[in-house]
């Protein structure tokens, strides 16, 4: 899959020397193109507004004239002032310098940003933008168990180690129309976390082989049966005649399907089958508890005795009108469980205790233990079972299983179809589950710190990608590769949908997931599911933020690569050369000592340094450098200096230290963090207490000087603990001290 083909045209521009000549002017255009051009420029409220400076020189013949151009990303510091021939008037002189810089932007590429530069409406819906007017979306999913029951299909028995805490190890077979070590990875081991600490690793695989089709069909639909019967016993009473696809199955001492046991699991109970503290299920579905031991026969009473002398503990379960019903024990089993015994003929009556049946499982807080108790049901109400009580604890694991692997092989297979590095399984499991899935984790945090990935790796990439865009057209560009619409398209594109984990996890009501909020194919090897739309694009987030946590910035360069964002790869070797021509001066130096680290290039300091209204700087501004600090920014116009709203490079590593430092954290509460300390006010505060940029920042501006002032003493006249109450009145001024924090990472 070549993911570069589906992507958006954003190659990067050409050098100047190869550009094509834009729609064409002439002289008496020059003037007013160039001064179009500098009304789009992104304005300050310290600086003048961006216009050129034309001087006029008398000569003998005429006059002589040239222009200043403002600081513009798109020409270096120091061509920014042309001139033109000499002319008879001052009107044609001027025209003459226009027309010397609009051909130098021409070349540059400045003049084909003009329609870059244009605030997109909101309103407007491009093609990207169609499919997010609906809410869900529908998406085919692989069965992987297979069709296990669907004649001709091959029938496998994956034999599984389970273990449980202070528990033995069990041997168990799973019976799938599909090897579950055909994934990459062959056996697994998947280990729950401090919740349930159940571990199941995959020992063998083998394909089963039957007399006939007739013998394979009939041990199958036994071996479906018993499943439907043990689920319907010990997890889910009200389980319907649901599809069974993966079926468990009692193994023999020598690793084969134990076909006795499992054609005669259930037996109907007498006195001669029962063995002290053997199992015993109770068959009626009304029952809400229906697995015993069993502990005695009572010899004091039978079917016909009065129930309170049956029954001793009826005041605690019934309410006085229920017990006012049952007059008769004959009449309570049919009101209360639907049961018909004779009322003439007397039957033995058990004691039974409780088996706990509480399901274990690190998917979800793990429930506490159901204290035992005991009921006496009559003889023709009971079932022995030949079913081991290990296999009734598998039963009882079974949802937490069947979760655990399907999730691990779905996340192994996105691996292997995406072409993805080695992520962490558990990682990308749960950057593939959306909170819709009712399990204890899910990938909003993840998500949160992808954003901040995607962000990051985008503005870096387009940043080196276009040398001669406009912070305007850059964040234009970027719009698009960061917006849900394209991010859907993507995952969509790529088939990465496919793979998510949407399917609900119950436990009270388990049933399989094939048959749970879904539309099964009449073959059974697929499902449609409806899932939200703003899952597909947050799910190419939270996967780009699991192969950064996996293997750190390299790997998840990979991951967006193969996921088909425009993150352009390694960043080695993309940086540009930077002219190294300036010394360092006294403010560079003192600044670099309070930062503790010496910057490989002064220019690029002295770059992020300065104001965007210095007409006579020796480098550019920090417009470009800006970018890679902005986040999700409003258009330019209104955005005035477009200072950091949300920076890419700082929400990142802000990101990333509140992930690791506070594991666990919700993703609401990640991200009400986060916006504090990359907020305007909390970045001015850092730089006037701790680094003391307003003493470096290059500027011509009076109202600049005087906001900053004021910054100064307000900043000083609080400490830090006052700081935390007041982020949000604060409001230094946005053009003074939030750029410093960006560029220093150019050369990271």
């Amino acid at each position: 899959m070549d993911a570069e083909q589906d992507g958006p045209d954003i190659e990067p521009h050409p050098s100047p020397s190869a550009r094509s000549t834009a729609p064409p002017f002439n002289l008496a255009q020059a003037a007013f193109l160039l001064d179009r051009f500098c009304s789009r420029l992104p304005r300050d409220p310290y600086a003048s507004p961006p216009r050129p400076s034309f001087t006029l020189t008398p000569t003998p013949s005429g006059f002589l004239a040239s222009v200043l151009l403002p600081i513009i990303s798109a020409l270096g510091p120091s061509p920014r002032r042309f001139g033109g021939a000499t002319s008879a008037t001052k009107r044609r002189a001027k025209q003459a310098a226009a027309f010397a810089a609009c051909e130098a932007l021409q070349q540059a590429g400045a003049l084909d940003d003009l329609r870059a530069d244009e605030p997109v409406d909101d309103d407007e819906v491009g093609p990207a933008d169609v499919l997010d007017r609906h809410e869900m979306v529908e998406v085919e999913f692989d069965n992987i168990w297979g069709n296990v029951l669907a004649k001709d299909s091959p029938v496998w028995l994956n034999t599984l180690e389970v273990c449980e805490p202070g528990a033995a190890l069990v041997v168990v077979g799973l019976v799938a129309g599909s090897s579950l070590g055909l994934y990459e990875g062959g056996a697994g081991n998947r280990e729950g976390g401090g919740n349930g600490g159940t571990s199941v690793r995959l020992v063998s695989c083998v394909e089963l082989s039957f007399v006939n089709p007739a013998e394979q069909a009939v041990r199958l639909e036994g071996l479906r049966a018993l499943n439907f019967e043990c689920v319907k016993t010990a997890v889910n009473r009200r389980v319907d005649d649901a599809p069974f696809y993966a079926l468990f199955a009692p193994l023999t001492t020598d690793g084969s399907i134990d076909w006795t046991t499992v054609s005669n699991a259930f037996a109907p109970t007498t006195s001669a089958t029962l063995l002290p503290s053997c199992i015993v299920a109770i068959s009626s579905r009304r029952v809400e508890h229906r697995l015993y031991t069993f502990k005695s026969i009572r010899t004091d009473v039978s079917s016909l005795s009065p129930i309170r002398e049956i029954e001793v503990d009826l005041e605690s379960r019934l309410s006085a009108n229920e017990l006012a019903k049952f007059d008769s024990y004959v009449k309570f089993l049919r009101i209360k469980y639907s049961v018909v015994i004779s009322d003439t003929e007397a039957e033995e009556i058990l004691e039974l205790e409780s088996v706990d049946t509480t399901i274990p499982s690190h998917l979800r807080p793990r429930p506490s233990p159901q204290p035992s108790f005991r009921r006496h049901f009559p003889l023709s109400l009971c079932r022995t079972t030949s079913l081991p009580s290990s296999f009734w604890r598998i039963i009882l694991v079974s949802p937490f299983l069947l979760r655990t692997l399907h999730d691990e092989i779905r996340a192994r297979r996105a691996i292997a179809h995406l072409d993805l590095p080695p992520i962490h399984i558990p990682l990308l499991i749960q950057a593939l589950t959306p909170p819709g899935a009712v399990i204890d984790f899910d990938y909003e945090n993840l998500e949160t710190l992808g954003g901040s990935l995607l962000q990051l790796f985008t503005s870096v990439h387009l940043y080196l990608s276009h040398p001669y865009s406009t912070e305007g057209g850059l964040s234009t560009l970027r719009r698009h590769l960061i917006s849900n619409a394209f991010l859907q398209q993507r995952t969509l594109a790529i088939g990465l949908a496919p793979f998510l984990l949407p399917e609900r996890f119950r436990l009270a009501t388990w049933v399989p997931p094939e048959s749970d909020q879904c539309d099964l194919a009449p073959d059974g090897l697929r499902t449609k599911r409806m899932i939200p739309r703003r899952a597909l694009s947050d799910c190419v987030e939270s996967v780009l933020a699991a192969g950064f946590l996996s293997g750190g910035v390299r790997m998840a360069l990979m991951v967006g690569g193969r996921l088909g964002l425009e993150v352009g790869g390694e960043w080695e070797g993309r940086v540009p050369r930077v002219a190294n021509d300036l010394e360092r001066g006294e403010g560079m130096e003192r600044l670099e000592e309070v930062v503790g680290y010496s910057f490989e290039c002064p220019r690029l300091l002295r770059q992020a340094l300065t104001h965007r209204g210095v007409m006579g700087a020796p480098t550019n501004c920090y417009e470009r450098e800006e970018f890679l600090g902005d986040g999700e920014s409003t258009s330019w116009r209104s955005c005035k200096s477009l200072l950091i709203l949300r920076a890419a490079l700082l929400d990142f590593f802000v990101s990333n230290h509140l992930w690791t430092t506070f594991p666990g954290i919700s993703s609401q509460n990640l991200t009400s963090l986060r916006t504090r300390l990359v907020s305007n006010a909390a970045l001015a505060f850092v730089a006037i207490r701790t680094i003391e940029v307003h003493r470096n920042l290059i500027h011509d501006s009076k109202g600049l000087q005087l906001a900053i002032d004021e910054a100064v003493v307000q900043a000083k006249g609080m400490s830090w603990e006052d700081f935390d109450d007041v982020t949000w009145l604060w409001d230094p001024p946005k053009g003074a001290f939030s750029p410093s924090f960006s560029p220093p990472f150019l050369r990271f």
